[in-house]
C-alpha cells in the first residue's frame, strides 16, 4: 500500500519521524523493514530510533535511486497522473496526494492481481457511485468533483 507524505528539503530527522508516526505508523504499526533514499535526512538519530525499534533500513545506492526500484516505480506513476489534475503553475500538487494515494492503492496489481487495499483490509474500498443531494450545494459540488476525479 502507498502512503503519499508531502515533506520539504529542510524537514529534519525528527520532522520525518513525526510523519511517519501521523501518516503510516497509526495504519500499520512498526515495520519490520524501510526502503529509502541515502538523503542527509536519515542522520544519526533515525538510525538510532530503527535502531531501537528493530526496523531495518534499507538504503539505496547514492546518486543511483533506480536501485530502489519499488519506490522508483511508484515516483514515476505518480508523476504521470498527477499533472491533468494540478493547475499549470504546478502549486497545488500536494492538494491532489490524497486522491492520488487513493487511485493508487485501489487499482489492482499486476503482480498479485488484487488492489493493495484488499490485500491490507481484506476487501475493496467502499465508493459510493449513485450521489443523493443533500440540500446543501458545497458539499454536493465536492462530493461530485470527488467522484468525478476518482
Amino acid at each position: 500500500m502507498m502512503h503519499l507524505v508531502p515533506c520539504k528539503e529542510t524537514s529534519t530527522a525528527e520532522d520525518v519521524t513525526q510523519m511517519f508516526l501521523e501518516q503510516v505508523w497509526k495504519l500499520h504499526g512498526t515495520p519490520k523493514r524501510t526502503v529509502s533514499d541515502r538523503r542527509t535526512t536519515f542522520n544519526k538519530f533515525l538510525r538510532a530510533l530503527y535502531k531501537s525499534l528493530q526496523i531495518t533500513p534499507s538504503f539505496s545506492t547514492a546518486y543511483h535511486p533506480q536501485t530502489d526500484g519499488q519506490t522508483e516505480i511508484k515516483n514515476q506513476w505518480l508523476e504521470a497522473y498527477l499533472p491533468p489534475f494540478i493547475n499549470h503553475c504546478q502549486s497545488d500538487w500536494v492538494d491532489w496526494l490524497p486522491l492520488a494515494e487513493f487511485a493508487h492503492n485501489n487499482a489492482r496489481s499486476k503482480a498479485t492481481g488484487k488492489l493493495p487495499f484488499e490485500i491490507v483490509y481484506g476487501r475493496s474500498p467502499v465508493i459510493a457511485p449513485l450521489l443523493e443531494p443533500t440540500g446543501l450545494p458545497i458539499a454536493d459540488d465536492r462530493a461530485k468533483q470527488l467522484a468525478e476525479t476518482i
